[in-house]
Formats: C-alpha cells, sequence, structure tokens
C-alpha cells in the first residue's frame, strides 16, 4: 500500500485499484462520498447527512382562470389571488397544491421563483401592479413591482418575477399577494395565466 506524507502531491491520475479508507476505517458503502470532518475525513450519504432532501423535492405550478382586480382608482387594497393549476407542470416529492397557495412537505430552505404576466383592457388605464409573496398568508416583505402600464399609450401588458429564500416549515403554505397600485384612470387587470408560474425547490 503506497502511503504519502502531509504535504505530498500526486501529479497526473491518480489510479485506485482497491478502496479509499476514511479517517475511522471504513470503506463506505455505494452511493456514498467521501466528506472532510476538518480533521479527517467520512464516508457520508450523498445528500450530505443534512435535514433537507436536496433537489429531490421541486414543483413548477403554472397560472389558470385569468383572476381579476376590479377596484377604484383610490384602492390598494392587497388580494390573494385563486390562479395556481393544482396539477403541476412537474414535481418530485410530496406537494399539496390548493388554487391560492402550495403546502411544502418538509422543514428546510427553499428557492421560490414567482413570474406573474398581467394585463388591463382598459385603453385608459394606468397602473403600477405590485406582488409579494407570502408564508401562510402572511406577505414576507419581498415586494416585486411591474412596471408602469398607460392603456392611452397602447402599454397594456407589464410582467414582475422575483427570486428568494426562505427558511420553511413542514406544512407551511406558499402563495403571493398581489395589488393594482392605481395612478389613474382605469378599474380592471387581469392576470394572465398562461405566462405566470410559481416554483419552489427544497436546496438544504
Amino acid at each position: 500500500m503506497a502511503k504519502f506524507k502531509d504535504g505530498s502531491r500526486v501529479t497526473g491520475n491518480l489510479r485506485v485499484d482497491g478502496t479509499i479508507i476514511d479517517t475511522s476505517g471504513d470503506v463506505g458503502t455505494s452511493g456514498q462520498v467521501l466528506s472532510s470532518t476538518g480533521t479527517g475525513t467520512n464516508w457520508v450519504a450523498a445528500t450530505g447527512g443534512g435535514s433537507g432532501t436536496g433537489i429531490s423535492n421541486y414543483i413548477k405550478c403554472v397560472g389558470t382562470g385569468t383572476p381579476t382586480i376590479t377596484t377604484s382608482n383610490a384602492s390598494n387594497t392587497w388580494i390573494s389571488p385563486s390562479w395556481i393549476n393544482t396539477t403541476p407542470v412537474f414535481s418530485n416529492g410530496t406537494w399539496t397544491v390548493s388554487a391560492t397557495s402550495i403546502t411544502v412537505p418538509n422543514t428546510g430552505v427553499y428557492l421560490v421563483n414567482v413570474n406573474i404576466q398581467v394585463s388591463t383592457p382598459d385603453t385608459n388605464g394606468r397602473y403600477s401592479p405590485e406582488v409579494e409573496i407570502t408564508v401562510n398568508g402572511t406577505k414576507v416583505g419581498y415586494r416585486a413591482g411591474h412596471s408602469y402600464m398607460r392603456g392611452s399609450q397602447g402599454h397594456q401588458e407589464s410582467s414582475s418575477n422575483q427570486s428568494t429564500i426562505l427558511n420553511l416549515s413542514a406544512s407551511d403554505t406558499v402563495g403571493i399577494e398581489w395589488r393594482p397600485t392605481c395612478t389613474g384612470r382605469g378599474n380592471t387587470i387581469n392576470m394572465d395565466e398562461t405566462s405566470s408560474f410559481i416554483e419552489i425547490v427544497q436546496i438544504v
């Protein structure tokens, strides 16, 4: 068996015909990876032994139903729309989907991506819509604003997207709230479901 002193190096290719033994004398099992402990090495599960399940938990849902906000010019009321298609585009893991939110399966750290496309039929409408991610019905403080729409100038569509990382517990629900923030005339704004989506990925 070849042995190397501390600080020695191998230049070029290294071929190991036998097993690699960690500090405790283990050779590991199929699917494990060799991880540093800071003072040595240890064979561990490929997920790293963390509390999450990595990218094995993920989901993407698109919008449906073309939700509408009808409001007076002075109204800036936040609304939780019924917009999510409850059949995911794709998913892995145990997710529960409703028209307004998605329930996460495990406690962990999640990446949440949201894209919302909106339009207005009001040729005189003026809007600067806003969208915010919610957890258990409470806005988390990361707000995305759409670009200004001015119907009289042909600006009747807009979109916004945002990504954030959240610490979530099992059974937490993730959704959105939005409001039109009317700045002028008009009273109708629609979500375009075919261009709107929400993605959630457990990363830890």
